[in-house]
């Protein structure tokens, strides 16, 4: 969206311009959740961390246009399991 690819956003695949948006809103929702330290901030993190994932996972042809991009396409998948990985070692830690 910002214009920090290889294409204009206007000439990205469908598939990013869908999941552009998406996130944007879903992360703005987990952030400000967060912020206030609400339920469904949790919630909404874990659903995009989780969904983020099982897309790139599942469809990975949606968003690599070089093999090149399949390496960086696995260190986000790695990121996300890490945070979320993180995430649950704190929530373990305060709930025992």
């Amino acid at each position: 969206m910002l214009g920090f690819g290889e294409l204009p956003w206007g000439d990205a695949p469908l598939a990013w311009q869908i999941s552009d948006i998406a996130y944007a809103v879903i992360d703005l929702v987990a952030a400000v959740g967060l912020y206030l330290q609400k339920r469904w901030g949790v919630a909404a993190f874990l659903l995009a961390a989780t969904s983020e994932i099982l897309l790139f996972t599942l469809v990975p042809h949606w968003f690599v246009l070089r093999p090149e991009h399949l390496l960086l396409l696995r260190g986000f998948i790695v990121y996300h399991v890490f945070a979320m990985g993180i995430w649950y070692w704190l929530w373990r830690r305060e709930n025992t």
